[in-house]
């Protein structure tokens, strides 16, 4: 790495810390460990230079996991005792006001423009300081000193989930929207902000794509036709939706027109928890098992939201995306996981029920983002692990479960490709990739 001796650079940053004055340090409580300047002059909150400068680092993996741990982020000798003045919506516009007219100048730091002339890493930090300091409200790093679990989670760089929070998927407010108002192009920032593992990033995207499409954070429609019903829920449960509603709307539902209460009738009927817990969010979190593990989850990264209590949540802009994440994590989709899942695996994670055609459309919507993102080599193998293809192509059921039957047809099909298959080979996956290869 050149221009930047991260070494020397973190020992200043920390000195500089230990001689801040205490009004220094109330006004770091008071804006947040995350904001970029200090005292509305031109000096940089030097926590926030090395914590982004930290992050750009491990993202170019120019420092291991292992070095990032041995690092101790600096602390402030007045937080304990400082007081945490309250922060009024008339402080944060100003803040980030200030942050986007003045971002970071390091004309009054101890650390000089020379010696980051050549650094990358601090280019990013001074391009990305003023959108990443704010994001939290009243709830959030703005109103108290970070604590030491939180300040070991920032400096490990935090989970997946955790860095999702502080990029809410919304239009700014600054531009006259109302808030909560949800934005693609915020998404696709966030994303990429807070995913690093290509495989997972594109594995989600693939499942939002055909869960919720470019509507963002939505609650499952329950306007259901009569004829979409039978083929998406079985007849018992259907026959029972039809005898609970309404003589007017049983009418109705008999014409197949799209009625409502046919549709929360089935999901009481059927869905964990009823009808209060039927999808929500990007990728359409289902039930009250999985919305109470979704809460659970996000409480292990410092994010207590009552999702039992509250499960429109899922759908706030701020809550949508590390809910999302907390759920892959939860369903066992992580990053050792990720570059495994095949087509088959992702159908079983987000909907079990979903047929071979939503399956390899998600899927296909996978690989298209893989490609999207470059990894044109990592698309074609994960193109190859679709067990539903496979099945197809050797003329057998298709479920996507490999069983006896899948493993004998494709063995014989691969007999008569005269393709070699080792016969110590076990290994399904390997069997499906080769069909899947094979002409």
């Amino acid at each position: 790495m050149v221009g930047l001796n991260l070494t020397t650079a973190l020992e200043q940053i920390k000195e500089e810390m230990r001689n801040r004055s205490s009004t220094e340090g109330d006004t770091i409580a008071k804006q947040g460990l995350m904001g970029s300047t200090l005292g509305g002059n031109d000096k940089p909150n030097p926590f926030s230079v090395i914590l982004n400068s930290l992050s750009r680092l491990k993202e170019k993996r120019e420092i291991t996991q292992k070095e990032l741990s041995r690092y101790n982020p600096p602390r402030p000798r007045s937080f304990s005792s400082a007081a945490v003045p309250e922060i009024t919506d008339e402080d944060l516009r100003k803040f980030q006001s200030d942050a986007r007219i003045n971002p970071m100048n390091f004309s009054g730091s101890i650390i000089k423009e020379r010696d980051l002339q050549e650094s990358d890493i601090m280019k990013d930090v001074r391009a990305d300081a003023a959108e990443n300091f704010v994001e939290e409200s009243q709830n959030g790093l703005m109103t108290k000193p970070t604590s030491s679990s939180q300040k070991e989670v920032l400096s490990n760089m935090g989970s997946d989930v955790n860095k999702a929070t502080a990029y809410p998927i919304e239009i700014p407010t600054s531009t006259g929207v109302a808030s909560n108002t949800y934005s693609r192009l915020e998404l696709n920032n966030a994303l990429d902000k807070s995913i690093s593992n290509p495989f997972k990033k594109a594995l989600l995207q693939g499942t939002m794509d055909i869960e919720v499409g470019n509507q963002g954070p939505v609650t499952e429609s329950a306007y259901y036709r009569l004829s979409t019903a039978r083929k998406m829920f079985n007849s018992a449960s259907v026959n029972r939706a039809l005898t609970s509603l309404s003589s007017a709307d049983r009418q109705r539902a008999n014409k197949n027109l799209p009625v409502e209460a046919l549709g929360l009738a089935l999901f009481d009927d059927v869905y964990d928890g009823g009808s209060n817990y039927r999808g929500r969010g990007l990728i359409q979190i289902t039930g009250l098992s999985n919305y109470r593990a979704v809460q659970a989850k996000l409480a292990e990264d410092g994010i207590n939201v009552d999702l039992v209590n509250k499960p429109e949540l899922v759908n706030n802009t701020k809550y949508a995306l590390p809910a999302a994440l907390a759920f892959l994590d939860y369903a066992g989709l992580n990053d050792k996981t990720a570059n495994t899942m095949s087509t088959k695996k992702l159908n079983n994670l987000i909907n079990s029920g979903a047929n071979a055609k939503i399956a390899n459309e998600r899927w296909d919507s996978v690989i298209s983002a893989l490609k999207s993102a470059g990894k044109k080599e990592e698309a074609a193998d994960m193109a190859l692990r679709n067990e539903y293809k496979a099945q197809k192509k050797v003329g057998v059921t298709q479920d996507g479960s490999i069983g006896p039957i899948s493993r004998k047809a494709m063995l014989s099909w691969l007999d008569k490709k005269d393709v070699t298959v080792r016969p110590d080979s076990d290994d399904d996956m390997e069997l499906v990739k080769l069909v899947n290869r094979t002409k």
